[in-house]
């Protein structure tokens, strides 16, 4: 496989002539001394360098008495992309490049992970090849029943990390002697491979070796590529697969396996199976897009809301940072952490349906005024209801004033007819509410406040709240708020 740039003179003298670009910088002039030597007085000498930096290629204008031109748009110094064609005199060059990916690196800090230029490598040892490609492939009925039993599972899971978990455990139990593999997602604009979820299956210490330029051949191509090794004793094989939707590569999958006795079938089959998923990871990730934007509107529409009370600024954020403590005391897992975390980020939403008159008042509201302020948690689970991605988050808002003896609202619900969610939103929510230097209910120390809260302790969930007692001791409760605090009457109070 051909994996270097090339120059192609596209009109011009030596028509249809390619230079292998090997070495950079890459000189483009009419002197003899650049290696794309292009003759004739419509060049200077020095016309044109081409630089590499990592995946980059950079072309650079020395001479600019003849211009030069990308994709016909005039240029000093721009970045080449593969398919640029580069006008300058009467030459017309077109640029290839091989496609190459990028690893975010940055989110690889907690995976035991190396990379093929970190590890010594003998080139002569490491042979790529093809997955082959058969329409009608032998499968086993024990197979078949594994590949069955996925696509069910398949459509149950919600997010790109437990899709990935579940098509790598598929792709064990079709080869056993798999030892490792790893998922990541690619980002179209910027070719960057995001990892999603990895998995060592031996009990080896060796880090997973994730081999970037596999993965570059197999995205390129749009279709799996094999790595054999041979050493002394072993024969290791790495199978890389990219997931294409609509002809557009979206995640790419890399599975290491020791000694296999027929990787060439096994590839075969793993192909067939990401081919199969592919459909339901794309709406995943089409969710997830639609999901950032409609979370990207709540996020103004709440500091709207916190920007017409000094004192709530910031409020839904610490009540998220509380909870997602709790949600640690509690083990919780990390998709469920998540689900909380944005509830409680948007537990007061419902606010936007309040009057200013009500939600900026700094005295104790009346009983009419307070029956209204009690219904945003029913406007808020009514703006957010209709969203099917959200229906996990909204028992959380439209139940955050619930107690857990019954004297809460908008529904008196009590005990373990309380949505958990909302059960650890409650306590979360009262907790910010006493320090916050409210100017209805006058400052309160953090202390103070977890006096007051174990005085009321009926009011909250017993396991909840043993989880943020737990947290207060080990000191990862702690008062956060940037609220300017003022000491007000003891009497100026009101029922957040």
């Amino acid at each position: 496989m051909e994996n270097n740039a090339s120059i192609k003179i596209v009109q011009g003298p030596d028509v249809g002539k390619v230079y292998n670009l090997t070495e950079f910088p890459v000189g483009i002039g009419s002197d003899l001394e650049n290696f794309v030597q292009l003759p004739g007085n419509s060049i200077s000498p020095y016309n044109l360098r081409i630089k590499r930096k990592g995946n980059l290629y950079i072309l650079e204008d020395i001479e600019t008495k003849h211009k030069c031109y990308i994709n016909n748009k005039e240029v000093v110094n721009s970045i080449l992309k593969s398919g640029d064609q580069i006008t300058i005199g009467d030459f017309k060059l077109l640029f290839q490049a091989p496609f190459a990916v990028e690893i975010a690196r940055s989110s690889l800090e907690h995976i035991p992970i190396h990379f093929d230029s970190e590890v010594s490598t003998d080139q002569k040892k490491t042979k790529f090849t093809k997955v082959s490609s058969h329409k009608r492939m032998s499968l086993s009925q024990q197979q078949v029943a594994i590949l069955l039993n996925f696509l069910r599972d398949l459509i149950k899971t919600r997010s790109l990390a437990s899709g990935a978990q579940l098509t790598c455990s598929v792709f064990k139990m079709i080869e056993p002697a798999i030892e490792s593999a790893a998922v990541f997602l690619l980002e179209a604009n910027s070719h960057r491979l995001v990892p999603v979820y990895s998995k060592k299956f031996s009990k080896s210490k060796t880090p997973i070796v994730i081999q970037e330029k596999g993965l570059s051949r197999a995205i390129a191509l749009k279709r799996g590529v094999m790595c054999s090794r041979r050493e002394a004793k072993t024969h290791s094989h790495s199978t890389f697969l990219p997931m294409a939707h609509g002809g557009a590569p979206i995640l790419a999958f890399q599975c290491n396996s020791m000694n296999a006795r027929d990787p060439s079938k096994s590839s075969q089959v793993f192909q067939e199976i990401v081919a199969l998923a592919a459909p339901h990871f794309q709406t995943i990730i089409l969710q997830s897009e639609w999901e950032e934007l409609l979370l990207g509107v709540m996020e103004t529409i709440v500091a709207m809301i916190e920007a017409k009370d000094a004192y709530t600024i910031g409020h839904s954020e610490r009540v998220c940072l509380y909870a997602q403590v709790i949600a640690e005391e509690l083990k919780l897992d990390l998709e469920t952490t998540r689900i909380l975390m944005i509830s409680a980020r948007f537990h007061d939403i419902g606010k936007v349906g309040i009057p200013d008159a009500i939600l900026k008042k700094g005295i104790l509201l009346n009983a009419e005024e307070f029956e209204e302020m009690k219904l945003h948690p029913v406007i808020g689970s009514g703006i957010l209801s209709p969203l099917p991605l959200f229906e996990k988050i909204v028992p959380g808002i439209a139940h955050h004033h619930e107690r857990w003896n019954g004297t809460g609202y908008p529904d008196g619900l009590s005990g373990e007819d309380i949505p958990f969610f909302a059960r650890i939103i409650a306590l979360a929510d009262s907790y910010d509410a006493m320090i916050s230097g409210r100017p209805y209910v006058g400052f309160m120390t953090a202390a103070d406040a977890v006096k007051k809260l174990k005085n009321e302790s009926e009011l909250f969930d017993p396991h909840v709240f043993k989880a943020f007692l737990r947290a207060w001791d080990s000191g990862k409760i702690t008062q956060r708020t940037d609220t300017i605090r003022k000491k007000t009457k003891p009497n100026e109070g009101r029922t957040s």
